[in-house]
């Protein structure tokens, strides 16, 4: 009996086989390269968070803000080193053990960029204000805080008001007459007698208002010098002076519009009282004493920052004080009766009207010394009176250094809030070399990886 081989179920096996074959090693690539990107993202996540762990301690410890210092201690810095430390963080996690399975299929880094950056002073100041905010809203209810900005107008017309001036101009004008009638009694003296002694002769007024104007710059000075030497710094040391602040651009994830939502002036004018020192209210461990002060004025040390606060405040009780005196019917009167007896003696009445202003004016003087002496000695005095013996709606010493903050502009305000947080930064150890535009809140990477199956790009945002 012959037997018939047939072979055609082999080589449908060995056909259907092959086709398996490359479906099965088409999925093991697939599952590799899948396996590989999902490494990746994992290895990119651990870096970009492990680089945020690395936060200044003295920033959060003192001010509440958590920002990379990219010079990470030492005298210099940036995104290179910034670039260094996120590469660093990766190829330690990118390595394989020698049971691991991606052992089959090497993964290598082939490049860290930076391309994006969001910093502290991004914004005209506007990103460091927005953290300082989110701290005080978890900190404190909103409607806890005083607003004073309905006192923002009133303290502006004061600000434009120089009464010193006004009371100088009419100091002027009564010296300019009493000089004229000097001049015109010794011609007279003259065309009576040539040989007449006329030097001798001048027309005086007994006018209470002079001693006081005779000491005014005096007084004004004593007021200011005060008692306070405190702290002094080089102004080109700090983030405000120095001539480019801009060491990376915005990454512009930001819109301002959404920035100044989240940034309520209220709130950060509350920040700045709870983290930094004004006089008799000292925050220890500082470089200035008076850091709000500086803040507001921008001299060099504290003495000239309080001075110049000192001078503000007395500018702005004249300014009242003179609206209350001259606007008072009892003051006017008075100063009037007195001025026109004065005058009498000297038989010019055309002296009445001024010398009545200059007492007003000196009596103004007087009470704005004791104004400022009151507020610097822990009182309250109102910022526009409606009496000259008002005690209630009084304000205390912070809460005009709270208007005058108000009335800054903010990129001002904010760039003098960096330089203060630098001064501070810089008195702990290893922070001499403290710049606060070396510092960053967020930043955004594009990372380049690549396996034998080919290449991966990796374009990841973080932040705090």
């Amino acid at each position: 009996m012959k037997h018939k081989m047939n072979g055609y179920l082999t080589i449908f096996l060995s056909l259907s086989l092959s086709l398996l074959l490359s479906v099965f090693f088409v999925l093991i690539r697939g599952a590799f390269i899948n396996y590989s990107k999902m490494k990746l993202e994992i290895v990119t996540d651990i870096g970009m968070n492990s680089v945020l762990g690395e936060y200044h301690r003295e920033l959060l410890n003192q001010y509440d803000l958590l920002l990379i210092d990219m010079s990470y201690g030492t005298s210099s810095g940036g995104i290179h080193k910034l670039e260094n430390h996120l590469t660093g963080y990766i190829l330690k996690n990118l390595q394989t053990g020698k049971n691991n399975v991606s052992a089959w299929n090497t993964l290598a880094l082939q490049d860290v960029r930076i391309t994006g950056t969001v910093m502290p002073h991004h914004y005209n100041g506007k990103i460091l204000k927005r953290q300082a905010c989110a701290y005080m809203g978890e900190k404190i209810r909103a409607e806890a805080i005083q607003d004073l900005s309905s006192y923002l107008t009133q303290a502006e017309t004061l600000d434009r008001t120089d009464e010193m001036a006004s009371w100088q101009n009419v100091m002027g004008k009564i010296t300019s007459i009493l000089s004229a009638l000097t001049n015109e009694a010794r011609q007279q003296a003259l065309l009576a007698d040539p040989e007449a002694e006329v030097d001798d002769i001048y027309f005086r007024v007994d006018n209470p208002a002079d001693t006081v104007y005779g000491n005014a710059n005096q007084q004004i000075n004593n007021l200011a010098s005060g008692e306070k030497k405190g702290g002094t710094i080089t102004l080109s040391n700090y983030f405000s002076h120095r001539g480019n602040n801009q060491t990376a651009m915005p990454s512009g994830e930001y819109d301002t519009t959404v920035i100044n939502s989240i940034a309520s002036a209220l709130l950060f004018r509350t920040y700045v009282f709870e983290k930094m020192g004004y006089y008799q209210n000292e925050k220890e461990g500082s470089l200035l004493d008076c850091q709000i002060e500086y803040i507001i004025v921008g001299a060099d040390s504290d003495e000239k920052n309080l001075k110049g606060i000192k001078n503000r405040l007395f500018a702005w009780r004249l300014a009242d004080n003179a609206r209350l005196y001259f606007s008072d019917s009892k003051k006017r009167q008075e100063a009037n009766a007195i001025a026109a007896t004065i005058s009498a003696v000297v038989m010019h009445p055309e002296l009445t009207q001024l010398i009545a202003n200059s007492l007003l004016f000196s009596w103004a003087f007087s009470a704005s010394l004791d104004d400022v002496k009151e507020i610097l000695d822990g009182n309250k005095v109102p910022l526009i009176k409606k009496s000259f013996h008002q005690e209630e709606g009084g304000l205390l010493y912070n809460q005009y250094l709270e208007i005058m903050l108000l009335m800054m502009g903010e990129s001002k305000m904010l760039a003098r809030v960096m330089d203060v947080m630098e001064m501070d930064i810089r008195l702990t150890p290893n922070n001499q070399n403290f710049r606060i535009d070396l510092c960053l809140e967020g930043f955004r990477a594009s990372i380049d990886y690549h396996d034998q199956y080919g290449a991966y790009t990796i374009d990841r945002r973080y932040g705090y």
